[in-house]
């Protein structure tokens, strides 16, 4: 799965490679990124960064590319996590997020790139219509089951969590440049 987005020339979904500056509140916001849509070539990946010095940051499953991952898919997490490994080997990357879905965790924590502190998992969280709930509304992070898991719950008002500091309008996420492989950077 892969959303559409526009980079300026029209609304896509073939662009496998974007840079740009990270834009959402993670340890990574500010470096310069490659965006990386789906499973791509490490090599190709190399390549990028080695022609563009000021990549810092590497965002894999850019534009919601691995949400269609299933957690007992182990080939496909193996696939991630050699690219994580292969890409911070002997590296200047300061960090990669992994962009994943709430229902992903499982399956990335039985994946080896849930234990580098370098690795973002960056959870996303689907909830359309924020803003036309009420101001009683309250998010609670919850487990699989009563005492499952985590030690219990989290719970926060939506007013708290709408902060300002954590917000990112869609505008910010214009700008971005597709990578062609067979052009310089």
């Amino acid at each position: 799965m892969s959303i559409e987005r526009d980079y300026g020339t029209g609304p896509t979904t073939s662009v496998n490679y974007f840079i740009g500056t990270e834009v959402e509140s993670s340890p990574a916001k500010g470096l310069t990124t490659l965006f990386v849509v789906g499973i791509q070539p490490v090599n190709a990946l190399k390549e990028l960064i080695a022609n563009s010095l000021s990549i810092k940051h590497i965002y894999l499953g850019a534009n919601m590319s691995f949400h269609g991952v299933a957690n007992d898919d182990h080939y496909t997490w193996r696939q991630i996590d050699d690219m994580i490994d292969l890409l911070l080997e002997g590296s200047d990357i300061e960090h990669i997020t992994v962009d994943i879905t709430a229902s992903q965790i499982e399956g990335f924590l039985e994946s080896s790139a849930s234990d580098n502190n370098r690795v973002i998992p960056m959870v996303s969280v689907k909830l359309p219509y924020l803003r036309l709930l009420n101001y009683n509304t309250t998010i609670k992070v919850d487990d699989k089951s009563f005492d499952a898991t985590n030690p219990g719950v989290w719970c926060v008002p939506l007013e708290d969590l709408t902060k300002r500091k954590y917000f990112t309008p869609w505008s910010a996420y214009k700008g971005d440049t597709p990578v062609n492989l067979n052009k310089e950077i």
